[in-house]
């Protein structure tokens, strides 16, 4: 297998801060969408959600021609939610019009897939049109990412409303049917009051060299979780800011740094005389380089420098 030109070569931990204001980061469908919390009351999201979010800013990179459209097409978008539109937009084919494939049609087609849409690239796909297949019905991720955990126990508000604008005349009028008070309908929401999240992402070397993962998706996946909240903003989430982002780069030949080592160097502490947060300001934060070995490399990425800078 010949390698791909500025493959991706070193392993990779990237470390990610962020923290959400009386907003709802990523809801429970079995608790009426409430904000996520375990029993121990630390808050905490779905790998998924982040991945929906960074898939929402490389569509409107797409869109705007800010990133190569022929390498970035997204599988799960807005305008699919289908593996088999995916499949019938890169191929041409739907997935039954293909015929028994052979291990070399699997290899071809898999190498498609990835080079064509950059989340299967960088996070995988359960391909369930070709579920009978081993190599082209699962393609491992080469960004591994894991669950986002608040540093403290997290306050859930709950929050009611009331609905000025009503769905028909008779409930703005009332009748023996439909009471005039219906207008007044109350809902109910939960937010977080204030949490500080931090996450990992770890590479995979060996879905690296299947998937093609190149130092320029890095650098375009860096970029991404900088803007991850920039278009997110609804009216249960308002606030959310990604406050620290540290890319940990180890050099093969001079031994590895487990992630959990690399995530325990990000700390966070309150400040004194605070017990319960209620800001960032609430918080001294800071990655400790001296945690790690002198092999490795590590930089800091932020909006106001998207280059890095070496710490």
């Amino acid at each position: 297998m010949a390698m791909i030109e500025n493959i991706l070569k070193t392993p990779t931990t990237i470390e990610v801060v962020f923290d959400a204001k009386m907003s709802n980061p990523n809801g429970d469908p079995d608790n009426e969408n409430a904000p996520r919390q375990n029993s121990e009351g630390f808050g905490y999201m779905t790998p998924e959600c982040v991945k929906y979010k960074i898939r929402n800013v490389l569509n409107i990179m797409a869109n705007f021609g800010e990133i190569d459209p022929d390498t970035n097409h997204l599988y799960c978008s807005p305008d699919t939610y289908s593996i088999e539109s995916s499949i019938r937009e890169c191929f041409g084919k739907k997935p039954s019009d293909f015929k028994k494939l052979t291990f070399e049609d699997e290899l071809t087609m898999r190498k498609k897939l990835c080079n064509y849409f950059v989340d299967a690239r960088w996070f995988g796909m359960v391909n369930t049109s070709y579920s009978s297949y081993n190599t082209l019905g699962k393609i491992e991720g080469a960004f591994q990412l894991s669950f986002p955990m608040s540093y403290d126990p997290i306050r859930i508000a709950s929050i009611s409303n009331t609905r000025c604008c009503v769905s028909s005349d008779d409930e703005r009028k009332g009748n023996e049917k439909v009471p005039k008070n219906k207008d007044r309908t109350m809902g109910r929401f939960s937010v977080v009051e204030y949490g500080l999240y931090h996450m990992y992402i770890q590479t995979s070397t060996k879905a690296i060299l299947r998937n093609g993962v190149t130092e320029d998706d890095l650098k375009l996946l860096i970029q991404t979780i900088l803007h991850m909240f920039d278009d997110d903003m609804s009216s249960v989430r308002p606030s959310m800011t990604v406050r620290k982002v540290v890319v940990v780069r180890q050099n093969r030949n001079s031994g590895r740094v487990r992630p959990t080592d690399i995530e325990d160097a990000m700390v966070a502490k309150l400040k004194p005389g605070v017990n319960s947060p209620t800001s960032f300001n609430d918080y001294n934060l800071e990655f400790k380089r001296d945690m790690l070995p002198d092999s490795v490399e590590v930089k800091e990425y932020t909006m106001d420098n998207p280059d890095g800078i070496i710490l």
